[in-house]
């Protein structure tokens, strides 16, 4: 007769390369029925809001669109650069404030938008002679709205005392702002943020769930190359910000009484407003001065066949309206990107946006379109000393 030794270990090796063949399997099935993208974990948060996590390096990848690196510094901004607090004498630093288009989702570090608005304009100095260096801070956070981008800067950018700061208003802020729960309407009308122990408090159930999951061995590992892994941490998350949210707006989410077109127009344009005018007062109280720019979604350049599509080419051109009647009155800088970046796009044979499945950001050149047309419409409202093209 055996020893227990003798029978418990080959019933584990069984097991073991069982689970591992099945897993194997699953990851293949995934692959080819349900391809997921693939990044770094970087997620943290700051005062109970979305932030990037300090020091982390590594992998994004969409399957059959793009495959590149990101990277964070220890000040929790893209790249690997370091700021001091305070700007240089002759330095003009400018905090570019955005979700995923900012922060260059398909791009390498040095490919963004605000890199190469960075290069434009210090090449610029350079070519007339002036004795002014510019940074360009990237604070774009993927995934968020105008309401966690004017937190952001609140809890932490302002810090960094920019000369300007450019908010970067994408097609999809307005519907991730409804949902947020960030900020509410009092009875007044007044938009303002919820406090800050009270967002604090939304996700405080859920932090050491995510903060024991992301320290397990491997874990790092299985983000950047696991596609079956990807699926699990997509569907976990989403579970772990539906119920955030929830608690922010203290109910559960339950069908809006009215349609999807006038919960737009009659909540979503107000809000929105009133968040890009509270961003305002904050950035005026920390000596700096606020731009707005709008960046169109692909579907208002090229023509699309996307199930989203329609809704996108209804309700860019309300976004930008709203925008621009709001920044008539409060005397803010505002400029409209999609009429140069469809000129632009006409104009060239290279595609400016990914058209996959599951990305369809910006290119590398889509973001020198719009670094190009940022730096144009910054020397033409002359908000701060910007060298003009020729």
């Amino acid at each position: 007769m055996g020893t227990l030794q003798d029978t418990f270990l080959p019933r584990f090796v069984l097991v073991l390369i069982s689970t591992l063949l099945g897993l194997l399997l699953a990851e293949g099935v995934v692959r080819l029925l349900a391809p997921q993208p693939l990044t770094i974990p970087w997620a943290d948060e700051v005062s109970g809001v979305l932030a990037p996590r300090a020091n982390v390096r590594g992998r994004e990848y969409v399957p059959h669109t793009y495959d590149v690196t990101v990277s964070f510094n220890s000040q929790r901004f893209r790249g690997q650069r370091e700021y001091q607090p305070q700007p240089g004498p002759g330095v003009t630093r400018i905090a570019t404030l955005g979700d995923s288009v900012t922060f260059g989702n398909g791009a390498n570090d040095d490919q963004t938008y605000p890199a190469q608005l960075e290069g434009i304009l210090q090449g610029r100095s350079i070519k007339k002679g002036l004795p002014v260096t510019y940074e360009v801070i990237n604070a774009g956070i993927g995934g968020t709205g105008t309401a966690e981008q004017a937190l952001w800067y609140e809890n932490w950018v302002k810090q960094f005392h920019p000369h300007l700061v450019v908010l970067n208003v994408f097609c999809n802020d307005v519907d991730g702002d409804l949902m947020s729960g960030l900020f509410y309407v009092d009875p007044k009308g007044r938009v303002s943020p919820r406090p800050r122990d009270e967002i604090r408090a939304a996700g405080q159930r859920f932090r050491g769930f995510q903060k024991l999951v992301g320290n397990l061995p491997g874990y790092r590992f299985l983000a950047e190359h696991s596609q079956l892994a990807s699926l699990l941490r997509t569907a976990i998350g989403g579970v772990i910000d539906h119920r955030r949210k929830a608690a922010l707006l203290k109910q559960s989410l339950p069908p809006s009484p009215i349609g999807h077109a006038e919960r737009f127009h009659e909540q979503g344009l107000p809000r929105l407003a009133g968040e890009v005018s509270w961003l305002k007062e904050q950035v005026q109280a920390s000596g700096s001065r606020l731009t707005v720019v709008f960046v169109p979604c692909r579907e208002t350049i090229y023509s699309s066949q996307a199930l989203w599509a329609h809704e996108v080419q209804q309700e860019s051109p309300s976004i930008v309206a709203c925008l621009r009647e709001l920044t008539s009155k409060d005397g803010i800088p505002f400029t409209d990107l999609t009429p140069v970046i469809r000129e632009r796009a006409g104009q060239l044979d290279e595609p400016l946006y990914y058209n996959g499945p599951l990305d369809t950001h910006p290119t590398p050149k889509g973001y020198r379109i719009i670094a190009e047309a940022v730096a144009a419409f910054l020397s033409g409202t002359r908000v701060i000393p910007i060298p003009p093209s020729n």
